[in-house]
């Protein structure tokens, strides 16, 4: 997915995502080398990528509720204009234009469900997380590769991370 190209609120890129086990820690344990290459390879990328769009749509859902609030606070202070200056009808359509604009960003945020989004996602991230560590401590059975990736697999498909 490629990033849309318009100017954003200056607010600090996203880094990158946590991973659930520090790499440079994985050295110290040996015994775990082959199951931390495996979930390297089968469940990383996924945590990964559901950790970064869950961050992405709770930025998304905090810009959207910081235009609301700014948009309500110069609504509220032009209407106190409007009531001070009396007959001044620019002051009027300011209000208007701006409680416009401000029901404007309030029915796309709606619209794109950016709190939704987020939660689902960062629903999906959490229990890769926690197969992660399942299987890192051994609680797992069977065909270890072909469980895992059909884990992995239920995870990143359900809706939510039911």
């Amino acid at each position: 997915m490629t990033e849309r190209q318009y100017w954003r609120l200056p607010i600090k890129k996203l880094g990158d995502p946590w991973p659930p086990f520090d790499p440079n820690e994985k050295t110290n344990y040996g015994a775990l080398s082959d199951r931390f290459e495996l979930l390297d390879e089968e469940l990383l990328g996924a945590l990964e990528m559901h950790d970064r769009e869950a961050l992405k749509a709770q930025r998304t859902h905090r810009r959207y509720q910081l235009a609301l609030i700014v948009g309500a606070a110069v609504t509220g202070f032009l209407g106190a204009i409007q009531a001070a200056v009396g007959d001044a009808a620019w002051v009027g359509f300011a209000v208007a234009a701006v409680g416009v604009i401000t029901a404007a960003f309030a029915t796309l945020q709606r619209d794109q469900g950016p709190m939704t989004r987020y939660l689902e996602e960062r629903g999906k991230a959490e229990e890769l997380r926690s197969l992660y560590f399942l299987y890192l401590g051994g609680l797992t059975d069977g065909d270890h590769r072909y469980d895992l990736r059909a884990a992995v697999g239920k995870i990143t498909t359900s809706n939510g991370g039911e």
